[in-house]
């Protein structure tokens, strides 16, 4: 799954109302919203914190990442209490009743074995976050971060985070806001997914490579 919205897939069918409802996020005032939980350090992918994308054409424009937490850690398994338990409370606030995880159009922790088709996630879960505004973001010398060198996919970072839910005619489900970020130290930048090498795929045919002409048996039926 070479792009971010790849991970929605499931709603592609279901239309523009259905993906305004679910990307559009609310706008709460501080004392409306749950309480922030702060994750245990982890390793990002697809960080896109200095400049929003959409995840489709319908869709607001968000900062977003993909927290990446190995499952067998201990401190994955407290995380994931705490933002299971506010998942569940936005829900019942949402809609009156306690709905099961497996019920939900949309549950946001992923497995990253059977869910994503990318090996950096493998042992892990995996817990897409997003938000219209720009999270504070700031490194352990208290220095404000905006730049794309900086703010990537492969460095560690810590962030705060909330539960909200959507309903419609659709279905119901849960997302999650993503709210300040502390980048904890660098790391190999990861690719994020992606389709391939394009050097490595067409070496043959680039300067300096072993062939300058095209190979018709390429095209050979």
């Amino acid at each position: 799954m070479g792009e971010m919205a790849d991970y929605y897939t499931d709603y592609g069918s279901m239309g523009a109302d259905a993906y305004g409802d679910y990307y559009n996020q609310p706008s709460l005032k501080e004392n409306d919203m749950p309480d922030k939980i702060k994750t245990p350090e982890f390793r990002g992918s697809y960080v896109n914190l200095v400049t929003p994308r959409k995840a489709n054409e319908d869709a607001d424009p968000t900062y977003q990442m993909v927290i990446v937490l190995p499952k067998e850690d201990k401190a994955t398994k407290a995380f994931l209490k705490k933002l299971n338990d506010q998942i569940d409370a936005v829900v019942l606030e949402k809609t009156g009743k306690k709905v099961p995880h497996k019920r939900l159009k949309h549950f946001p922790i992923k497995d990253g074995d059977s869910d994503w088709d990318d090996d950096q996630f493998a042992g892990c879960w995996t817990i897409s976050v997003s938000n219209k505004k720009r999270p504070g973001c700031i490194d352990k010398k208290q220095e404000v971060l905006a730049d794309e060198e900086e703010l990537y996919s492969g460095a560690w970072y810590r962030v705060t985070v909330t539960a909200w839910c959507w309903s419609n005619k659709f279905g119901t489900g849960a997302s999650i806001n993503l709210h300040t970020v502390l980048k904890t130290r660098d790391d190999e930048p990861l690719g994020g997914g992606g389709n391939g090498n394009a050097e490595a795929d067409f070496a043959d045919e680039l300067e300096g490579g072993d062939a300058d002409e095209e190979d018709d048996d390429d095209y050979e039926v």
